[in-house]
């Protein structure tokens, strides 16, 4: 109906073909350039050229405001091609209406993507307001390293592995693997708590300086404050656990947090904190279902 109402007042028009490419670019509110990639990608017909120029009709016309309706409908040309020559060819409309319905779909994808991107924005603006860090990490986690790093400033020590630490959160927090429930744990850590948080990653941090028999009862005696604490605020940390996906998403995190632990904490007295602590959860019957889920039956790093 619209392609018919343009072209009736067109035609209305005396003296209007034949017509430029220039002219048939206006009328179709387009450009000459676009008329001529449709020309080579062979939606467009190319007119004869006699004496030396180029006449277009109404039919190149309406053929044109045919493809740029589609277009504007958020068909790809590719697609638009292969409409235009379904109905050439008289093929059934049943085909068409599919490719049609496979384009509508991926609109609404885009459509929720965007919907996504405007949600996301808003928690920028609002991080914006608060002079918030501005970054895919949970904002109760980001002050929970903010947190730790002025305790241990303040203690003397080395903040190094808060930054490493922040780094992985990061990683996993832009793949969506860090649950809200992680806001709760976090604001259930009390001063002494957080407190021994910090000397933790103090400690951790000084492992590398470490070895022989000294470094791996270190190591050891870290796994084992950290266990306890582990199963003081047990209930909390559980339901973050099980608030990351099971099933192959779940084995996909365990991977990636693997791979980014074993890289951003490389020291082997290191590496035998984690396996040392990952061997006392397991003994735990609830802490050892929910990592046997992700890690198999041989929870290591």
């Amino acid at each position: 109906m619209v392609i018919c109402s343009v072209d009736c007042d067109v035609t209305s028009r005396a003296g209007m073909f034949p017509m430029q490419v220039k002219q048939l670019a206006e009328w179709a509110g387009t450009t000459v350039r676009t008329v001529r990639h449709y020309h080579h990608l062979g939606l467009l017909e190319v007119p004869p050229t006699v004496r030396g120029r180029r006449d277009y009709t109404i039919a190149h016309l309406a053929r044109l405001l045919r493809i740029r309706w589609l277009a504007d409908s958020g068909v790809p040309l590719a697609q638009i091609s292969e409409i235009l020559s379904a109905e050439d060819e008289g093929t059934l409309r049943e085909t068409v209406r599919h490719d049609l319905e496979q384009v509508r779909q991926a609109i609404i994808a885009e459509q929720e993507k965007l919907r996504r991107q405007a949600e996301r924005l808003d928690d920028v603006f609002e991080r914006l307001d608060d002079g918030e860090p501005l970054s895919p990490m949970p904002t109760a986690l980001s002050e929970f390293y903010d947190d730790l790093t002025e305790r241990i400033i303040a203690s003397g020590n080395s903040p190094g592995s808060i930054k490493v630490e922040r780094q992985i959160m990061l990683v996993m927090a832009a793949h969506g693997m860090i649950p809200p429930s992680v806001g709760p744990f976090l604001a259930a850590l009390d001063e002494d708590d957080l407190d021994l948080c910090a000397r933790q990653f103090a400690d951790f941090s000084e492992l590398v300086h470490l070895n022989g028999p000294e470094g791996l009862d270190a190591a050891h005696e870290l796994a084992r404050r950290s266990q306890s604490l582990m199963l003081k605020h047990k209930q909390p940390l559980l339901r973050v656990l099980a608030d990351i996906s099971g099933g192959a998403a779940g084995r996909t995190a365990w991977m990636l947090t693997r791979m980014l632990t074993v890289s951003g904490y490389p020291h082997p007295l290191q590496v035998e904190f984690a396996n040392h602590l990952l061997a006392l959860m397991d003994q735990d019957p609830d802490f050892s279902a929910t990592i046997r889920r992700w890690a198999g039956e041989e929870p290591r790093l």
